[in-house]
């Protein structure tokens, strides 16, 4: 299928990431750069572009700022932790990417979640039936990852009916508490749902890498079959997508091309 960014710019985001940080680099002669993802196992393309820049990482678990770093790169787990970042962080540089700050005159390089959602919802929209396997004009669906209560979310639950709204279907996104930043809990609450909700649950879609992966493992371990009674659409960078799809173990995905971007940010 089509190649489709997850985050409308994203090639020119990372791009600018790389000339703040090296910048950074580049005043203060300190090749530390601190990197407080909400899961930083999956962010292989921007660990992998400053690392052959030259840069020496040290990397969070996503509640503590690393030390001794010339900036810090943040995806934020919860909204919450925003002001007390930058408290920590002091007058270092920090960048926040990938899930908007709430405090204005933040530095936020990344996507737009209401994109984000409608770029997904096209996926979905390329998929026979659109998703709607019981065809009553309304799809139902589980969207894994944040809280499903925090404004980006929100968001991208909004993108994603709006795509639908364009086929005169409706999506009907099933609550859920708590979060999915990492595989183990990505299957675990997908696996729940999927037991709860049944054949009524139509559709998954998964926010990143991580969630995506996890997505899948809970669709085997219930006996769902994609694309015979169920679509998964997921989203991320992680080559192992690509060749799901080709299995036939995920419908389609919206992603950031990883090789470009690399390319994009070395070249900088």
């Amino acid at each position: 299928m089509k190649k489709k960014l997850l985050w409308i710019g994203a090639a020119v985001a990372l791009v600018v990431v790389a000339l703040v940080v090296l910048t950074v680099f580049y005043v203060n002669r300190n090749p530390n750069v601190g990197l407080l993802m909400a899961d930083h196992t999956e962010e292989t393309v921007l660990v992998q572009a400053m690392e052959n820049a030259g840069l020496k990482l040290k990397m969070s678990d996503g509640e503590v700022l690393p030390e001794e770093c010339a900036a810090y790169v943040v995806e934020l787990r919860d909204f919450g932790q925003t002001e007390a970042i930058l408290q920590s962080a002091g007058n270092t540089p920090v960048i926040f990417v990938n899930r908007k700050p709430n405090i204005e005159g933040t530095c936020y390089i990344g996507g737009d979640a209401l994109q984000a959602g409608q770029t997904q919802g096209e996926v979905l929209l390329a998929q026979p039936g659109y998703g709607d396997w019981n065809e009553d004009g309304v799809v139902s669906c589980l969207l894994v990852g944040a809280d499903m209560g925090q404004p980006d979310m929100l968001q991208w639950q909004r993108g994603v009916s709006q795509a639908l709204k364009a086929k005169g279907l409706e999506a009907e996104f099933v609550p859920y508490t708590g979060a999915a930043f990492s595989r183990e809990d990505a299957e675990g609450l997908c696996e729940q749902q999927l037991s709860a909700y049944g054949k009524d649950l139509e559709v998954v879609l998964a926010c990143f890498d991580s969630a995506t992966l996890g997505a899948m493992d809970a669709v085997k371990e219930v006996g769902r079959s994609v694309g015979r009674n169920l679509t998964l659409i997921g989203a991320g960078h992680s080559s192992e997508l690509a060749a799901a799809v080709a299995e036939g173990k995920l419908s389609g995905y919206a992603y950031i091309e990883e090789n470009e971007i690399c390319q994009a940010v070395l070249s900088a």
